[in-house]
């Protein structure tokens, strides 16, 4: 292999090829949608980030996803058990029997802790905080 040429992991779910590399941009995806920066915007857009958007987004969540991430160094353990919780919030709030509203959404305790654990994840990835830095050091 050259220096600087790119390794590309694949791994294998349930018979479906997964590339770290697209694993984890869909990751860094849900966090365009969620967030204490959705709060900032009026009840329409709130409604429609969270309910339409995140919640198309939030299942690249998932635990073979954040597998593959953190087998490929992509994301700390840390980081794992943060995404595994926000998706559990996440499925209670967005798959119960709510109501969906932009004031749930601002004075539920459950959406607060979704907003503030997708904060401390986007701000490890912004930090650069991954299992992939960690080696290099």
């Amino acid at each position: 292999m050259r220096q600087g040429e790119k390794v590309m992991k694949k791994y294998i779910v349930d018979g479906v090829e997964f590339d770290a590399d697209i694993v984890m941009e869909m990751f860094k995806e849900v966090f365009d949608y969620v967030g204490s920066f959705v709060l900032e915007k009026d009840n329409d857009e709130l409604q429609t980030i969270i309910f339409e958007d995140y919640d198309f987004y939030y299942p690249n969540l998932a635990d073979f996803r954040l597998n593959i991430l953190y087998d490929s160094h992509y994301i700390t353990d840390e980081m794992r058990h943060k995404a595994q919780e926000m998706r559990a919030f996440s499925e209670k709030m967005l798959n119960g029997n709510l109501r969906r509203s932009a004031s749930v959404i601002r004075k539920s305790p459950e959406w607060r802790q979704i907003f503030l654990l997708a904060d401390e994840i986007k701000a490890f990835l912004a930090d650069g905080k991954t299992n992939k830095s960690r080696e290099k050091s």
